[in-house]
């Protein structure tokens, strides 16, 4: 039997009422892929207030979530709103992103943003960090690379050529660097210096 045009015309419509009870739903997204959708109550500092959908119904308590596990907010409206996460520069040139608890001369503390889970670093093994707000604490001088990438030490010699300096990740050991590669230099005591390119020859 053929379908009449009245027929699929009435199965069509409960898709078509569904169709903005489902997006008119704030949804978070995590930095471990998880998708909640809620009510988004408060966007704080540190903080989000929200009630996930199913508790929303039943009229259920608040959930308070750190910032630091989110990737972004997709409002109702469409609109996007991306989370700035604080930084951990380390001496190997790899960079974490992650929740800063605190540190000491030893040790720092910190929650992956990925796993939520515990961790430490040793602080030998720190340049910087670099919090969500733009703060930013130094634990060497750190030399920023045009290219994009850093090296880190203890700068001995700046001159019209080249940067001297002890290379962290090499032991400490005598390094050069050509200026033209350098893009700034943030040195450990909070002071940044910026470098223009060389500009080619007439």
């Amino acid at each position: 039997m053929v379908p009449t045009l009245h027929y699929l015309f009435t199965l069509s419509v409960p898709a078509f009422l569904l169709a903005p009870c489902i997006q008119a739903q704030d949804v978070i997204h995590f930095m471990d892929n998880a998708q909640v959708v809620s009510k988004v109550l408060e966007v704080g500092i540190d903080s989000i207030v929200y009630i996930p959908e199913k508790l929303n119904k039943k009229k259920g308590k608040e959930q308070h979530v750190p910032k630091a596990f989110i990737k972004f907010i997709e409002y109702e409206n469409g609109q996007r709103y991306f989370v700035e996460h604080s930084q951990i520069f380390l001496t190997d040139g790899k960079l974490l992103l992650a929740l800063v608890e605190r540190y000491d001369e030893n040790h720092l503390y910190y929650q992956d943003v990925y796993t939520r889970n515990a961790k430490r670093l040793a602080m030998r093994k720190v340049v910087a960090i670099r919090y969500n707000n733009n703060h930013r604490v130094n634990f060497m001088d750190k030399i920023n690379l045009r290219e994009g990438s850093y090296l880190a030490g203890s700068i001995l010699e700046i001159n019209d050529e080249e940067i001297v300096f002890e290379n962290t990740e090499n032991h400490h050991r005598k390094d050069k660097i050509d200026l033209d590669l350098v893009r700034s230099i943030e040195f450990k005591n909070g002071f940044e210096q910026e470098f223009t390119a060389a500009q080619p020859n007439k």
